[in-house]
């Protein structure tokens, strides 16, 4: 494995690390996991990359961007 790619799972462990912790504090939902959480990061990215010409988007980012949090 390339430094390079050991680097990067090293960062997506302890993102999930992270996100684990929340979910324990009750302050991220529990029926999403790390691979979720990257999915809505790209939707995010995805959505903020569409031209200017596209709908208004900014409802969608919130959603997405709540996804992850308990209400």
């Amino acid at each position: 494995m390339s430094s390079g790619n050991r680097v990067q799972n090293q960062h997506h462990h302890r993102d999930h690390e992270t996100f684990r912790r929340a979910q324990s504090a009750g302050v991220a939902r529990t029926d999403l996991d790390g691979s979720d959480l990257y999915a809505l990061i790209g939707a995010l990215a995805w959505l903020t990359d569409q031209p200017s010409t596209a709908p208004p988007v900014d409802h969608l980012l919130d959603v997405i961007a709540d996804a992850p949090l308990r209400d």
